[in-house]
């Protein structure tokens, strides 16, 4: 059974199947799941908040939050330069798979930065070897009403010396690269992949497993530049959270304090 066709609605919140729409698998997980941002938040403003007093030690803090604002070190911003180079990545990353070429030119990014990214991606191309089977994969469970995209089904062919987590050498797997200052992979990444692997079992092309590469800037984390992290969360483990995260909803529609929407 082949993959269905999907699409996107004109605002890009849902997928749609046959007329229907689906909700996002990260829209699903953000609600089941503590959001893992919170305590990135908080560190971009201690550190926004330490560098503007460390030069300007005078300012109160009404102040140094404008000059926080003013100087572009506000999460927005660096959501902001976060999207931009998860899209450049993404660009690269194709292109280094349609070609096979394993090698990345700075010039061929704007920003310096994003080509530190590249480079390491390249490094896990290196490491792992995986051959490519799909990219830009689009899946959904219409009877769970949900669809999202991952990055790539591929079968990684070695596995570099000193590597930990179980062994996928020589599995079909799914795979999704993350791009963060820190190489982390979170664990509302991993329910992602859950949610993935499920609706590939759903269109009779199961996997026999899953990864997420967490892809930091070359140079500026100590060890290899990426991490490989294969998924633990079982894929029914994803149909509990969708029941869990309906329970949620109605419990909070219970609350006598909650607004109303209008």
């Amino acid at each position: 059974m082949s993959l269905p066709e999907l699409t996107l609605t004109d605002d890009a919140k849902y997928y749609l199947y046959e007329g229907n729409e689906l909700e996002r698998v990260t829209a699903i997980v953000s609600d089941a799941l503590p959001p893992y941002l919170a305590p990135w938040a908080e560190g971009v403003g201690q550190r926004a908040m330490h560098e503007i007093m460390l030069e300007n030690p005078e300012y109160d803090l009404a102040t140094a939050k404008r000059a926080i604002a003013n100087n572009g070190l506000t999460c927005e911003n660096e959501k902001i330069k976060g999207q931009d180079r998860g899209q450049a990545l993404h660009q690269a990353i194709e292109a280094m798979i349609l070609t096979e070429n394993l090698t990345v030119d700075p010039k061929d990014f704007e920003d310096p930065e994003h080509a530190k990214y590249a480079r390491s991606f390249a490094a896990f191309l290196a490491d792992y070897r995986p051959q490519f089977e799909m990219a830009e994969v689009r899946v959904c469970y219409p009877e769970l009403g949900y669809a999202g995209t991952f990055d790539a089904v591929a079968k990684v062919i070695a596995r570099p010396k000193g590597a930990r987590g179980p062994d996928v050498t020589g599995k079909r797997i799914i795979l999704d690269w993350k791009t963060n200052v820190s190489k982390k992979t979170y664990e509302s990444h991993l329910y992602q992949l859950a949610a993935y692997q499920l609706a590939m079992e759903r269109w009779d092309d199961p996997v026999e497993g899953a990864a997420v590469v967490a892809i930091g800037p070359m140079g500026d984390v100590k060890g290899k530049p990426y991490t490989f992290k294969v998924n633990h969360v079982e894929p029914e483990a994803f149909r509990a959270m969708i029941t869990w995260r309906q329970v949620l909803k109605d419990q909070k529609a219970k609350n006598p304090l909650g607004r109303t929407p209008k």
